[in-house]
């Protein structure tokens, strides 16, 4: 009897091990300061867990998990680090606190992933900015109206081609979570064929 229950114990100690993932960071001049891990569901977001920075930037956090999902880090001064974990992720994040948003990440195929399509959307933000800020410059002057529809070409191609990308991007993804993040940035209205299939 005391052998069956040892190995039972020991089945699930196994179990919870192989669930777990873990998050190190340092991130280069961050205040020492409190931070939660949240899971980002559909419906609300849960707590995980939460912790505190170290005065050198550096922070620890752990958690387990079924299957993969989003997570983000939030730190108490405003500013966050996505991740997508899966059980057995041992992700390592360094980054800048002046320019959090270009952290980096190893140790999690699906974090490096979806930090790969954040790099992609925030570069497509930035262009997609641009001309809009050109196409305003230009409204109502008659004499730059060629400018004006080479402009509106170009957002036009932007965004075609930002969608074909997501697309691409969710359906060759390994990543589950970060594929159902990526297709959220999909207006179901005007990509109706592609969001039904």
């Amino acid at each position: 009897m005391k052998n069956i229950l040892f190995l039972f114990s020991l089945s699930i100690f196994f179990f919870s091990c192989s669930n777990k993932f873990s998050v190190e960071g340092n991130i280069e001049s961050m205040p020492e300061q409190k931070f939660i891990l949240e899971e980002l569901a559909m419906d609300e977001n849960v707590l995980v867990d939460s912790g505190k920075t170290d005065a050198k930037g550096n922070f620890e956090i752990s958690g387990t998990n079924q299957e993969e999902k989003l997570y983000r880090i939030k730190f108490e001064q405003g500013k966050s680090v996505l991740l997508a974990l899966n059980n057995g992720d041992k992700a390592v994040v360094d980054g800048k606190w002046n320019s959090i948003e270009d952290y980096t990440v190893t140790g999690s195929k699906s974090s490096v992933a979806l930090k790969g399509f954040l790099n992609n959307l925030k570069q497509n933000i930035t262009d997609i900015n641009t001309l809009q800020f050109i196409l305003d410059s230009l409204k109502g002057k008659p004499e730059k109206d060629s400018m004006f529809k080479a402009a509106e070409t170009d957002l036009r191609n932007i965004n075609t081609d930002f969608m074909t990308y997501i697309k691409k991007f969710a359906d060759t993804t390994q990543s589950v979570a970060t594929a159902l993040f990526a297709v959220n940035m999909i207006n179901p209205t005007y990509e109706k064929p592609y969001v039904t299939t």
